[in-house]
């Protein structure tokens, strides 16, 4: 896991992850993203190197998305959206969802 991660730092490409995932296989998760802002599940944001995005529930920093967990799906999922297809679209996304985009 830790080498799949180092190949996306290297490589630029995007690096999607709900935290509490890799949280509970492998804590060595954490390491990596040292010098990233990001957020996680509630329980595993005291491992976060940098605390100042802890409370969103989203946080995109370069090619790194994360979201603190499944209450967090949409936002998420709109944010690698707008990544991908920029800023508009998951504006008509949320719209047709009847969902309050941020």
């Amino acid at each position: 896991m830790r080498n799949r991660i180092r190949k996306h730092e290297s490589d630029g490409t995007l690096w999607i992850q709900w935290l509490k995932s890799f949280i509970w296989k492998r804590r060595c998760y954490f390491v990596t993203i040292q010098g990233k802002k990001a957020t996680a599940f509630p329980a595993m944001c005291s491992k976060l190197s940098d605390q100042s995005e802890i409370e969103s529930r989203v946080v995109v920093d370069g090619n790194l998305i994360t979201s603190r967990g499944p209450g967090t799906a949409m936002e998420f999922s709109l944010a690698i959206v707008e990544k991908f297809l920029g800023r508009e679209k998951p504006i008509e996304i949320a719209k047709t969802m009847l969902f309050v985009h941020p």
